[in-house]
């Protein structure tokens, strides 16, 4: 019989169930020797054959309730179980797998309606591995990949009205490194450019709802300037870019060539604006 007890041990066995115990480990120890057809005159087949309590010579009751102890708590921290919480409500709110006292496996997290919010998987506590976002009307937002609990390999994202693809990010370590796009809401091109230790690099074109070219941008950590046109090949507007952010000058012209406005910049900031009545 199994007792639960005050020692630290946590478990206390009495005789009857470790020789129980003790006896169908000789057995099943016998049959896989027997089915690798080891001969019955081998010294270490006759010791388990003995009708004895003690598995091997020398070996004390301690030592044999510590290693049926041992058995018993490896058992219990390699467990899988599900964790589940809920709303004040009563709904779902998430179910959490875990074994061996950690996150792994399979976590579902979910809106107050009761439809999917996050799904991913764990291992070892860290995200590992695809993860999918919805919206709270069960509409897709958002997928990524993980690996050691960071951001890493392709982020797509999605319009919650229109449930179309708005953009692909491209991460390592959690930060934006590799290609990028967006999209119109009819599936043609609007960006496609590159990022580089999370700064905007390289060139970068723009496009309009036909997939025709209207822009283009040039930079290098995070610093340059974005030109965009007319269908006429004119100027339209001239940005200047420090950080990834509208740092400057910006210069807006009409289709007939003239400048409609400047705009200066920090930081995204709108500090100060020019009209053409102003600049001529």
């Amino acid at each position: 019989m199994l007792f639960f007890s005050k020692s630290p041990y946590l478990f206390y066995f009495n005789s009857s169930t470790i020789f129980k115990i003790v006896s169908s480990v000789r057995f099943a120890m016998t049959t896989i020797l027997s089915s690798l057809r080891v001969k019955r005159s081998n010294p270490f087949v006759q010791r388990l054959r003995k009708k004895k309590f003690e598995l091997f010579p020398h070996v004390s009751i301690k030592i044999v309730k510590f290693s049926v102890l041992l058995i018993i708590l490896t058992a219990f921290i390699s467990c899988t179980k599900v964790k589940r919480e809920y709303y004040k409500d009563g709904t779902i709110q998430s179910e959490v797998t875990y074994k061996g006292g950690k996150k792994n496996g399979i976590a579902v997290y979910y809106h107050e309606n009761g439809k999917k919010s996050l799904e991913l998987v764990y291992k070892d506590d860290m995200v590992e591995g695809a993860s999918m976002h919805w919206f709270y009307k069960g509409t897709i937002k958002r997928t990524d990949n993980y690996k050691n609990n960071k951001l890493n390999g392709i982020s797509t994202n999605w319009e919650e009205e229109l449930g179309c693809k708005f953009s692909e990010e491209t991460y390592v370590n959690d930060t934006m490194n590799g290609a990028y796009k967006e999209y119109h809401p009819n599936g043609e091109l609007k960006v496609t450019g590159n990022y580089k230790k999370g700064k905007f690099d390289g060139i970068w074109i723009y496009y309009d709802e036909r997939g025709i070219p209207v822009g283009e941008g040039k930079y290098k950590n995070g610093e340059g300037i974005l030109v965009a046109y007319y269908p006429n090949g004119k100027k339209m507007r001239e940005v200047n870019y420090a950080d990834n952010k509208k740092n400057g000058k910006e210069t807006l012209w009409l289709e007939n060539g003239q400048i409609e406005k400047i705009i200066y910049n920090k930081e995204d900031r709108i500090e100060k604006i020019e009209t053409l009545t102003e600049i001529n």
